[in-house]
């Protein structure tokens, strides 16, 4: 006898039930070539004249009962996704030549490395990856984590160019208790999923799809790539519909060489930006002003004009880092917790060499122009910073005996 799954939602009970059916119903036609994925099986079957796919497991896992719970969850996760770019999952059944497993929807592609290496247009990239976000907006909304995003595990389908999402056998879902270690494929897995203990939730398939879209657009989109590899999950993007808008509304940029900085440049600029720090110096007086540092933002770095809107997110990141930095150095200053020049020029010289790495790690991005601009930006950012705690320290007593 074999089964099918029917939703059978009442007041007193949600979820999904198993409900046997008749014998010739479910009857095989035809068995393909099996083919081995780890633990489990894949064939390709014929019911009624159409193609489908059966999972299993290798039959020295059939009678184990982790695997078995671990094949049963994943069909009970994807049994209830219903989404154009997610492969259907239609019932479980207990097949006389695979045991326990279950029938899903045939799909005729190739996997998204083998259907780059055909060389498809920009235009269908990203498709592609719109797709992608849309299924991992939907099964997210579902509280349903893939965990295990990776060009294996998406398919291209050969009429139309569509994607269809596979293998739930890593997922999880906050109703399942079982399956909760570290879980994930090396060089897409984020870095809480291989961490025993660290708690994973829709960010982590972001940082896979950060991957993923590195493959589709080497040399575009790096914000949103930047953004979604964060080791932090919380600096990532909350989740995918935040994503889709930003690709939706992105300009193509050109491909460009990184802008490679060089020290003598750097020291030219600031020494230029030091001359036009009268406005600064003026504002630094003010010592009970609080809201000084977003004083120098608001007033030096007006960039509206300078950046459109994608680099504009990229250079509030970077301002707001830069003040990150800055603000304990005043805020000691402003309390007198410093006591001689040698002391503030020691902390002033450690913030500078962190705030230029820092602005040289930032512009390395592939838009030749706009690594100029930020530099520039940056570096008059940080002049202005060291302009307000010089203009703290050289009232302090020299510090020397």
């Amino acid at each position: 006898m074999n089964y099918l799954c029917k939703d059978m939602t009442d007041d007193k009970n949600s979820g999904f039930v198993v409900e046997e059916i008749p014998e010739n119903i479910s009857q095989m036609s035809e068995y393909g070539e099996t083919i081995s994925k780890g633990v489990y099986c894949l064939c390709k079957v014929k019911r009624y004249g159409k193609w489908y796919f059966l999972k299993g497991l290798q039959p020295i896992n059939r009678d184990l009962t982790q695997f078995r719970e671990y094949l049963k969850k994943e069909f009970e996760l994807e049994i209830q996704l219903d989404h154009p770019n997610i492969v259907r999952a239609v019932s479980w059944e207990n097949d006389e030549h695979f045991g326990p497993c279950f029938l899903m929807e045939f799909v005729d592609g190739l996997t998204l490395d083998e259907f780059l290496k055909t060389n498809p247009s920009a235009k269908i990239r990203k498709k592609i990856a719109l797709e992608i976000l849309s299924a991992m907006s939907y099964f997210h909304s579902l509280q349903i984590i893939h965990r295990d995003l990776k060009p294996l595990n998406i398919l291209i389908t050969r009429k139309g160019n569509n994607v269809k999402i596979i293998d739930f056998g890593l997922s999880d879902s906050d109703a399942y208790a079982i399956f909760k270690q570290p879980a994930g494929t090396d060089g897409y897995a984020a870095p809480e999923q291989i961490t025993s203990g660290a708690e994973t939730d829709q960010r982590s398939d972001i940082y896979a799809f950060g991957k993923i879209l590195q493959l589709l657009f080497p040399h575009k989109y790096w914000f949103i790539k930047r953004k979604c590899l964060q080791s932090d999950k919380a600096r990532r993007f909350a989740n995918a519909d935040e994503i889709i808008a930003k690709i939706r509304r992105r300009s193509v940029w050109s491909i460009v060489l990184p802008l490679i900085l060089v020290a003598g440049g750097i020291i030219s600029i600031t020494l230029s930006l030091i001359k036009q720090g009268t406005e600064i110096q003026r504002l630094a007086e003010q010592k009970n002003d609080t809201g000084v540092i977003h004083s120098v933002d608001t007033i030096v770095t007006q960039t509206a004009s300078v950046f459109n809107a994608e680099q504009q997110c990229f250079y509030d990141t970077l301002a707001a880092e830069l003040e990150r930095l800055a603000s304990p150095i005043l805020d000691k200053l402003q309390k007198g917790e410093v006591r001689t020049q040698i002391e503030a020029n020691n902390i002033v010289s450690q913030f500078v060499i962190t705030s230029s790495n820092l602005i040289r790690e930032q512009a390395k991005t592939e838009d030749k122009e706009f690594n100029k601009k930020l530099t520039d930006k940056g570096l008059e950012l940080m002049v202005n910073y060291q302009t307000i705690f010089y203009n703290y320290t050289q009232k302090l007593p020299l510090g020397i005996d």
